[in-house]
C-alpha cells in the first residue's frame, strides 16, 4: 500500500525539495537570517516533548511560523531526491504529524533575537511502540524594498515597492516509542559510465521499525586499491532509495576498476545522539573503463 502512496505522491507531492537536513535559512536580499537548531527534531515517547532553537542572526525582524507536516524521502527514475510531502497519509505509514505540535507557532524574532520553540507529542492511547515521522515546517517572513522598473509604474523616480520574501525549512521529526531498531540493506550496485563519470546506482532497503538515516561513502579503486575517487551522500532511508551517485573518471587510465559503497549511522551535518546506531555496511562491483579524455 505505502508503495502506490508514494508513488502517487512523487507525481502529486504538495512540494518537492532536495532531501537535506537544513540547519539553517539562506539569507535574503533584506539580510534575514534564522539559524535554526539542531537540524533533526528527536522526540522520546518516555518525555514525549522536545526543543529547538531559533536566532535571527540578519538585521531585520523576522516573522516565524511553524507548522507540522508529512514526508518521506523518495528517488525518481533518474535517482534524483526529492522530499514527497503528502495531503492524506495511509494508515500503513507511521506518521506523527498528527499529534505534535510546536509552542509557540507563531512569533516575530528580532535581530539578535533567540527564541526555544517546544515540540510536545501526544500521541493516541494505544499507539504501538516504533519510529513516528513528521516534518518541522519553519517559515520565516521579512519585508523587503527594491526599486520598480519602468514596467511597474510610470513615477520610477520614488516609487518603491514592498515585497514579502518567504523562506522555508523542513526538519525531520522522530517519535520514538518503546524498542525502535533499524538497518538498511544495499542490493546489487548499477554502475554506468557517462563522460567523466563513473555513475553508480545504489538500491537501498530499510530494516527494523525506524528510519535509517546517516551517509553511503563511495569510493572508485584501481587494480592497486588506491582510491582514485570518491563521494558523501547523506541520506534518510525511511522505505526504500535508490539515489544516484557520481565518480569523477577524469584521467583515468583504462582498466577494471572497482567500485565500494559503504552505508553507515553517520553523517557531517547531524549529532550522533539523534542517530539510530547500526553496523556499517557495504557493496562492491567492478567496472571496466576504457581511458578518459585529458
Amino acid at each position: 500500500m505505502w508503495r502506490a502512496h508514494v508513488a502517487l505522491c512523487a507525481r502529486r507531492c504538495i512540494a518537492a525539495h532536495a532531501v537535506i537536513l537544513s540547519s539553517a535559512f539562506t539569507p535574503g536580499a533584506g539580510a534575514q537570517s534564522v539559524l535554526v537548531a539542531p537540524s533533526v527534531v528527536v522526540i522520546d515517547g518516555r518525555t514525549r516533548t522536545s526543543a529547538i532553537t531559533l536566532v535571527n542572526t540578519g538585521n531585520t525582524p523576522a516573522e516565524v511560523t511553524l507548522g507540522i507536516t508529512f514526508g518521506i524521502p523518495v528517488t525518481d527514475s533518474a535517482g534524483a531526491m526529492r522530499l514527497a510531502s503528502f495531503t492524506t497519509v495511509d494508515d500503513s505509514m507511521p506518521s506523527a504529524a498528527e499529534f505534535v505540535h510546536a509552542y509557540p507557532s507563531q512569533f516575530v524574532l528580532l535581530p539578535g533575537g533567540r527564541r526555544v520553540v517546544r515540540l510536545l507529542a501526544t500521541p493516541p492511547a494505544g499507539t504501538a511502540d516504533g519510529e513516528y515521522w513528521a516534518r518541522l515546517v519553519v517559515t520565516t517572513r521579512a519585508a523587503r524594498t527594491r526599486p520598480l522598473d519602468a514596467d511597474d509604474a510610470t513615477d520610477v523616480g520614488a516609487a518603491r515597492i514592498g515585497i514579502d520574501l518567504e523562506i522555508r525549512s523542513l526538519l525531520p521529526v522522530f517519535y520514538r516509542q518503546g524498542a525502535v531498531t533499524t538497518r538498511v540493506e544495499i542490493d546489487s550496485l548499477r554502475p554506468s559510465v557517462d563522460g567523466d563519470s563513473v555513475h553508480v546506482r545504489v538500491p537501498m532497503t530499510r530494516r527494523g521499525n525506524a528510519a535509517f538515516v546517516g551517509a553511503i561513502h563511495a569510493v572508485l579503486r584501481d587494480s592497486a586499491g588506491t582510491v582514485r575517487a570518491s563521494t558523501l551522500l547523506p541520506l534518510g532511508v525511511y522505505y526504500e532509495l535508490s539515489p544516484l551517485l557520481a565518480l569523477s573518471r577524469r584521467g583515468l587510465a583504462g582498466g577494471v576498476y572497482m567500485i565500494e559503497v559503504e552505508a553507515a549511522s553517520s553523517r557531517p551535518d547531524v549529532g550522533g545522539r539523534y542517530l539510530l546506531q547500526t553496523r556499517p555496511v557495504w557493496s562492491r562491483q567492478p567496472i571496466r573503463l576504457v581511458p578518459s579524455r585529458q
